[in-house]
């Protein structure tokens, strides 16, 4: 026993006094439902119970390198726990509970349905028959009921429904035990009412539905079937009361009418703080599975009024930033915390610990080499364009900056191929120098001679690169064979990642040529998947930072294999040493753990776990392509550049996309967002979302109607309805016409709303004011409201039929996600081959066409914009038109 090194032992001990803390921790694994192996619970599972046991008037937020399902897992054990701690307290309190006459009854666990029909004597109640009219007699029972053993008044559940309807020979005695009963080791015979609402879970609900209906909690000791959560435990969401004081948590299961939903989920942050508002402070743990920038006052809200904790990944950097300025504890979980928890079986296994513990050592053990190649034309036309853009970075938009921004363009095609172009490609590329030439020759008074001869002599490093004697590509291709061979030979689990969808095709094309035999996988840099591993990406190109850093972030590789010409390895080296930065936060130090873990006292023991964050600076030598990339992407093209002199004018923000496309948002215009289809392929039974430019991500894809300025889902749902369209939008207007008209700010509503006992969020209100998009607030007791504070009682006696209108709107509006979310489902094989380079047209049926584009780039501020060229997709082609 000496002989095991101290580190263990105190690891031991950690491990003890967690499951000490919490019996069901040390007592229970996690399974999908459909595997065949569970995983033990890790150790840092523990630390976060704990954390959020111990009282703090701080929040706190668990960093992780790739979270995972790690938030959802430590809510519904947490709410677990609690449970199991508080259940012979509340079966007390049960058993002491008077049924009602009359009213139904589950027996537990056989599910067979009663009414109660009063007491009997010696220790029985009678459970009457439902409906049943037959008159019998026998031993110990009267017309139509029998009797029940008043102490197992546990396994009696108070429900809604009728079915399975109880009978008087129904055997009822002597129950099996549930497979609740057998997991948390208490007999309730399944009894859902017993539970109380124990977290409030901020979370995508569709995210939180599937995770407790593919994971089970068992104990790892029992060879058993794998329970669904859902099927094991009450869960439900947070939705506002429609009566005032009545009860915001809603059970899934809408027999269970007595119990909470142990994990209560709503994805709305304004909605979560209203309620956490109204409650007694600290009375509720709420988790946040991630958290909005967007969402900063909800969160202030939140933080003020309960305990607060919040799960975040490692590149989730601008959230992290702020929460570090709003007084928030950071656990930042490194390899050393996660890593202990050990491997079940294969490590390649996508089980839910498999996977963190996996991005974890990936994070850890992550390197990001490259396989060189040289092409001499392509360095000199490197060294030239680099001369031109000493001062590029910082410019104005002018004629030269805008013709070097072309230049890079050019530039970055010429260095991805890695094969010789085409006769179509050297002529395309001819056409475009040629105009390059003629756009040189207007804008001379804006260029310097010495620019200018850069300029020419980098045009003719281009047109040799080109030249049918060329061998452009050449060099780069032998590159990518030699990195595939080696890869095969080191019988590496691999796969391959292009820039789009038809440079896939290309690619698989051009393996084929070169003898090798398929499957080999290829991926688009936006469909590498999350949830598969490799020991080695090979990006047959560098790419750019941003996405350099997203195809790191998954941590799917511990090694990421870029095909590169010196200068990019150059631009490589510079990405590598960022990547090490980390965020300046304040984080817990190991004491601090070891207080948490030990219940806020000051421990005996050190904290095991070795810690190695440290602040890193990054030297950069050369030119600093980070910036030059965000210069060519935040360069404007056509008359998005130019300035807006109008009085009819709105705020908006400027949207690059990929090729000549680009937009300007307004804060509550939405667009279909795409993105999942594309990366995933989901089929799962959903709309396709519909986003504003704040939650807008560069590399998202967004669809636009070819038609013109027209949002697409409302013009589909407009479709649908018909003749009723304008006449139900008039009516459901009406709410948002009285706001307008009322002369009240937002701030002077909200305190009305308060002052008449029906408070609502600030953040709510000031999107009922400003969001010209909203069909409509979000319930009926939302449009009293708004009666009442504005004092219209046309809006008060019309509330039911808005409230219809507004129903047949949202309808139609869900019906017409779902169907433009088929049609692309549909149409997407024929596209995806051009998606991500210059757009692609798809026909969606009767509303004629659509485009399906890729940001690029978002910028951060509103800016006035004519009411003429917002929420529409723009082009203009950037040469030919370079005037200023």
């Amino acid at each position: 026993m000496n002989d095991i090194p101290e580190d263990i032992k105190m690891r031991d001990r950690v491990r003890v006094i967690l499951s000490e803390r919490f019996p069901m921790f040390g007592k229970l694994a996690v399974q999908k439902v459909r595997a065949t192996q569970s995983e033990a619970m890790p150790p840092y599972i523990g630390m976060i119970l704990a954390a959020m046991e111990t009282p703090s008037e701080r929040p706190i937020c668990f960093v992780f390198p790739r979270r995972g399902e790690a938030g959802r897992l430590a809510a519904a054990l947490y709410g677990i726990s609690n449970f199991v701690k508080k259940c012979p307290g509340l079966a007390v309190e049960y058993a002491k509970a008077k049924f009602s006459m009359g009213q139904r009854l589950r027996v537990m666990p056989s599910r067979h349905v009663y009414v109660f029909d009063g007491v009997a004597n010696s220790g029985f109640i009678w459970l009457k028959v439902i409906d049943d009219g037959r008159r019998r007699t026998s031993f110990r029972t009267e017309v139509g009921r029998r009797m029940f053993p008043a102490i197992e008044a546990l396994r009696l559940e108070p429900t809604s429904g009728a079915l399975p309807k109880g009978k008087l020979g129904t055997a009822l005695r002597n129950p099996p035990t549930s497979p609740l009963d057998d997991l948390i080791g208490i007999k309730i015979y399944g009894n859902r009412a017993l539970f109380h609402n124990e977290v409030l879970l901020l979370d995508s609900l569709n995210g939180f539905t599937s995770f407790t209906e593919d994971m089970s909690f068992l104990r790892p000791s029992k060879i058993e079937q794998a329970v669904p959560l859902k099927d094991l435990f009450p869960f439900g969401s947070l939705r506002r009361s429609n009566d005032f004081g009545g009860s915001w948590l809603s059970n899934w299961d809408q027999l269970n009418s007595t119990g909470e939903p142990i994990v209560a989920v709503t994805h709305s942050a304004a909605l979560l703080a209203d309620y956490c508002r109204i409650i007694p402070a600290k009375s509720k743990l709420v988790v946040a599975n991630s958290f909005s920038p967007n969402d900063l006052q909800s969160y202030d809200d939140i933080a003020q009024s309960q305990r607060l904790a919040i799960f975040l990944d490692s590149n989730e950097t601008e959230m992290i930033e702020l929460l570090a300025k709003r007084n928030c504890d950071f656990w930042w979980f490194e390899n050393t915390e996660i890593s202990h928890a050990g491997k079940n079986g294969d490590s390649a296994s996508n089980g839910v610990i498999a996977l963190i513990s996996r991005c974890s050592e990936n994070k850890l053990n992550l390197s990001i080499d490259q396989a060189l190649c040289r092409h001499d034309i392509l360095e000199e036309a490197h060294e030239l364009l680099c001369k031109l853009s000493a001062s590029f970075i910082k410019a104005d938009d002018n004629p030269l900056t805008r013709l070097v921004m072309y230049c890079w363009r050019v530039f970055s095609e010429a260095r991805n191929y890695i094969d010789l172009p085409s006769e179509g490609d050297r002529d395309a590329m001819t056409l475009q120098l040629k105009q390059l030439r003629e756009e040189m020759g207007r804008s001379r008074a804006w260029i310097p001679p010495e620019s200018g001869t850069l300029l020419k002599n980098y045009i003719l490093n281009i047109e040799k690169c080109y030249e049918v004697s060329g061998d452009l590509g050449r060099a780069k291709g032998d590159a990518l064979k030699r990195a595939i061979a080696d890869a095969l030979q080191g019988s590496l689990k691999f796969a391959l990642v292009v820039k789009s969808e038809n440079k896939v095709v290309d690619l698989r094309s051009w393996l084929s040529k070169q003898g090798f035999k398929p499957p080999i996988e290829i991926f688009s840099t936006g469909a590498v998947p999350a949830d598969k591993f490799f020991d080695r990406l090979i990006c047959v190109s560098w790419f750019n930072s941003t996405i350099m850093t997203n195809i790191s972030n998954l941590l799917t590789a511990p090694n990421i294999l870029v095909v590169s010409y010196p200068f990019e390895f150059q631009w490589l080296k510079q990405f590598k040493a960022r990547m090490k930065k980390r965020q300046d936060v304040q984080v817990l130090d190991a004491e601090s753990k070891a207080t948490i873990i030990n219940g806020g006292v000051k421990p005996q023991f050190t904290w095991p776990y070795p810690q190695s964050l440290q602040k890193v600076v990054p030297q950069i030598s050369g030119i600093d392509i980070l910036a030059l990339e965000s210069r060519l992407l935040g360069a404007r093209i056509g008359s998005a550049a130019r300035s807006v002199d109008v009085a009819d004018s709105v705020m908006a923000r400027y949207v690059k996309f990929s090729g000549d496309f680009y937009t300007f948002l307004t804060d509550s215009h939405k667009v279909p967002v795409v993105t999942g289809l594309l990366s995933s392929q989901s089929k799962a039974e959903q709309g396709i979302p519909e986003k504003t430019v704040a939650d807008i991500r560069t590399g998202d894809f967004l669809v636009f109607p070819d038609s013109g300025e027209r949002e697409l889902v409302q013009g589909l749902a407009d479709k649908i309805l018909g003749n009723e369209a304008p006449i139900l939008r008039a009516k459901a207007r009406v709410w948002k016409q009285t706001l307008q008209n009322c002369g009240l700010t937002p701030e002077q509503f909200h305190l009305e709303a308060y002052n008449l006992k029906r408070p609502r969020h600030i953040m709510t209100i000031r999107n009922w004011f400003a969001n010209t998009a909203q069909i409509g607030p979000q319930s009926k007791e939302d449009l009293i409201l708004i009666a009442l504070v504005t004092n219209n009682k046309e809006l008060l006696d019309g509330v039911e039929g808005i409230q219809q209108a507004i129903d047949r709107l949202r309808g139609c509006h869900l019906s017409a996600g779902m169907y433009l979310r088929n049609i692309l489902l549909q149409r997407l094989p024929q596209v995806m081959g051009n998606i991500q380079e210059s757009g692609s047209k798809v026909d969606i049926g009767d509303l004629g066409s659509a485009w399906i584009v890729q940001a690029e780039y978002i910028e951060q501020d509103f800016e006035p914009r004519g009411r003429y060229e917002v929420n529409r997709l723009l082009t203009e082609k950037l040469v030919g038109e370079l005037k200023a």
